[in-house]
């Protein structure tokens, strides 16, 4: 069998019955069987969003990711068809709760090829934005690495291959667009109608930097989730 870097359409490699989990050139990775799956639509509203559905493989792990733009509106907790999902990481933009949070939420093994509920839980007043996305053949999700700030141009250190999860929220100011993403491939991004919060999630390949272009100075919190 030859296999490209990134190799796509295979979906086991085995040596006998024994399955490989990936296979490397030196630091290079030539394929894993851990495998970005997809992202979903996503949800904003000045109210804790309505569900949304999305259709994950068999096995496949569900992240679900909610985003505030102050601390008085919550999030409690998240589902993914009705099975409660474990908060992974938890941090307030710019370090600072008054500007909202960036959550994260984890159910391993969610998936069974059948289209089900996104949904989170939480209430008081603000804006709130959700989103969800999966990976399959997930073997292991390591520390979630954050970092915060204030500015026009977001950074992070990445440590490997993973997902990348940026928040954005102002206290009921606005927060601006995103753009101009490099470290990352960007897989959607998404904000309210008033671009009061905002939120943006991107795969990781390798080690590297995340950055990116804000159209204005905003309050922000980054997640890094190693993913193998």
């Amino acid at each position: 069998m030859a296999l490209s870097s990134h190799a796509t359409g295979v979906a086991k490699v085995a040596i006998g019955s024994t399955e490989i989990a990936k296979i490397s050139v030196g630091s290079a990775l030539i394929w894993s069987a851990v495998t970005y799956g997809g992202v979903g639509v996503g949800a904003t509203g000045t109210s804790v969003p309505a569900p949304f559905n999305l259709t994950v493989p068999n096995g496949g792990d569900v992240f679900i990711v909610a985003t505030t733009d102050r601390s008085a509106a919550t999030v409690t907790g998240a589902s993914f068809g009705g099975s409660a999902a474990t908060e992974i990481a938890s941090v307030a933009h710019n370090a600072d709760a008054l500007r909202g949070t960036t959550k994260v939420y984890r159910l391993a093994g969610g998936g069974d090829g059948t289209s089900k509920a996104v949904a989170i839980t939480g209430g008081g007043a603000g804006v709130w934005a959700v989103n969800a996305f999966y990976w399959t053949g997930v073997t292991s999700v390591g520390t979630p690495i954050t970092a915060t700030g204030f500015n026009t141009a977001p950074s992070q250190s990445l440590s490997g291959r993973g997902m990348h999860i940026h928040g954005r929220g102002n206290g009921g100011g606005g927060v601006g667009t995103i753009g101009s993403f490099s470290g990352v491939t960007n897989r959607v991004a998404i904000a309210d109608s008033a671009v009061a919060v905002g939120q943006a999630l991107s795969t990781v390949d390798a080690a590297g930097t995340f950055a990116a272009t804000l159209s204005i100075s905003s309050r922000w919190a980054g997640v890094f989730i190693p993913i193998d």
